[in-house]
C-alpha cells in the first residue's frame, strides 16, 4: 500500500470479507486519492488498481450558492487532517463553511458534506458532488443505469433516480467494477438528480445540458438542490463510491460476519419447544451516533442536542423493552417454581412407597373382586333352577 494512505476495515470480518480492499489518501485540499487497496481476494487483477483519474485532480465536489458554483478545493480555510482513518477538510466561501469527511466502508468509500451557513443572512444554498472516473487503465470506463448501459450524456431525475450504479472496465480487465450508492438506508438525503457524461460537461453545475452527445471519458455528478438556509442553519449530503462485486468473481460478502442482533433463549419449561427469548441491543455510542459530538461551534451543539435526544428516546424505549422482558420473566418463574413444587411432591410419593405391601393389597382386591363376581353369577342361578323344577 502507498505510503500516506489508509486501508479500511469492516469491523467483523472474516476470511475473504472486506477487510484491506480499498486505499485513500485525502490530499491538503481535500483532493481525493482513490484506488484499491488487496480489492477482493477471489483475484488479484484487482490490486492496487486506480478508481479517479488523475489523485482527484480534476474531481470538482463544489457549493451552490444562488446561481454560482464554488470549487471546494480552490476555497480551503483547513487543510486536510486525518483521525482513525477519516480525512476531514473544510471550505469556506462567503461565511459558509462546508466540511468534507471521507473514510472507508467495507468496499466503499463515504463522502459526506456539512454545509453551515455562518453569515447573518440566509442563504441559497445547494451542493454539487463530481468526480472524472477511471477504472484501473481504463479512463473511458462505461457507466451502466438499472442494467442498461450509458453511451451517451444522460441525466436521471425523480423516479429514474436509481439506488445504485455501476461502472466497468472497458479496457481488458473484467475482475475490476466500481460501483455508486445514491439513495438507500445509508443516505441522509437523495439528490435531486445524477448526471452521467464526458467528466468536463458534467463538471460544469449550472452550465451541463443533457443533449445526448457521446460519454467519452466518463464522470458524473450528483446534485443536491438550492433550499435556503437560514443564518446559522446546516444540512448534511453524502454519497458512496467504490468497489463492487463483477460478475467474475465470487461475491466476498459471504465471509461477513454481521454483528448483532443477539438473542438469548432461554429454556422455561418442560418440553422442547417452551424457550424465552430476549433480543439484547446495541446501545454503545458509536451505535447511537453520540461518540463524535462536538459542542462548537453552536451549530454543532444543536446537532449534538439532537443526537443526545434520540439518544436518550432510544435508551428510554429499551429500558421499557427490558421491563417487560422482566415482568414476563417474573410470571415464567412463578409457574416453574410451582410446577418444581408438583413434581417434587409426586415423586416423594413414588419414592416413599412399599411395593410388597401394594402388591399384596392389589392382590388381596383382585381376588374379592373375582369371588364377589362368582357369588353374584350363582345367586342369579338360583331363581332359574326353581323355575326348571316346577316346570
Amino acid at each position: 500500500m502507498p505510503a500516506g494512505y489508509t486501508r479500511g476495515t469492516s469491523g467483523a470480518v472474516a476470511p475473504g470479507g472486506f477487510g484491506n480492499a480499498l486505499a485513500l489518501n485525502v490530499a491538503s485540499n481535500g483532493e481525493l486519492d482513490l484506488r484499491t487497496n488487496e480489492g477482493y481476494p477471489a483475484t488479484g487483477n484487482d490490486d492496487g488498481k486506480i478508481l479517479i483519474y488523475g489523485g482527484g485532480s480534476t474531481s470538482t465536489p463544489s457549493l451552490l450558492i444562488g446561481n454560482a458554483a464554488h470549487n471546494l478545493k480552490e476555497n480551503v480555510s483547513q487543510n486536510t487532517v486525518e483521525e482513525n482513518g477519516v480525512f476531514r477538510t473544510v471550505s469556506t466561501i462567503n461565511d459558509i463553511h462546508v466540511t468534507q469527511t471521507v473514510k472507508v466502508v467495507d468496499d466503499k468509500y463515504e463522502f459526506k458534506y456539512t454545509i453551515e451557513n455562518n453569515s447573518a443572512e440566509d442563504q441559497e444554498i445547494g451542493f454539487y458532488f463530481h468526480m472524472d472516473t477511471m477504472l484501473g487503465t481504463d479512463d473511458y470506463a462505461p457507466f451502466v443505469v438499472n442494467d442498461h448501459p450509458v453511451l451517451n450524456e444522460e441525466a436521471f431525475i425523480g423516479s429514474n433516480l436509481p439506488e445504485t450504479f455501476n461502472v466497468y472496465n472497458n479496457n481488458g480487465n473484467p475482475d475490476i467494477k466500481a460501483g455508486g450508492v445514491i439513495k438507500g438506508a445509508a443516505i441522509i438525503e437523495e439528490p435531486a438528480e445524477l448526471r452521467i457524461g464526458q467528466y468536463g460537461d458534467v463538471a460544469d453545475a449550472a452550465g451541463w445540458i443533457d443533449d445526448g452527445s457521446p460519454v467519452g471519458d466518463s464522470g458524473y455528478a450528483l446534485l443536491w438542490s438550492n433550499r435556503t438556509v437560514a443564518a446559522g442553519g446546516s444540512f448534511k449530503v453524502n454519497t458512496f463510491y467504490g468497489l463492487d462485486v463483477p460478475p467474475t468473481i465470487a461475491n466476498p460478502s459471504e465471509g461477513i460476519i454481521e454483528e448483532g442482533p443477539y438473542d438469548i433463549l432461554l429454556q422455561v419449561g418442560a418440553n422442547s419447544g417452551d424457550q424465552f427469548k430476549v433480543r439484547l441491543s446495541d446501545v454503545r455510542t458509536t451505535k447511537l451516533e453520540v461518540d463524535d459530538i462536538e459542542i462548537d461551534p453552536f451549530a454543532r451543539a444543536m446537532e449534538a442536542l439532537e443526537k443526545l435526544d434520540k439518544a436518550i428516546q432510544k435508551v428510554s424505549s429499551e429500558r421499557s423493552k427490558y421491563g417487560a422482558y422482566h415482568n414476563a420473566l417474573d410470571h415464567t418463574y412463578s409457574n416453574v417454581e410451582s410446577s418444581a413444587i408438583n413434581l417434587t411432591s409426586a415423586e416423594s410419593r413414588i419414592r416413599d412407597t412399599d411395593m410388597a405391601k401394594e402388591v399384596m393389597n392389589h392382590a388381596k382386591a383382585s381376588l374379592l373382586s373375582e369371588a364377589s363376581q362368582a357369588i353374584l353369577a350363582q345367586a342369579n342361578q338360583v331363581p332359574q333352577r326353581v323355575l326348571e323344577l316346577l316346570k
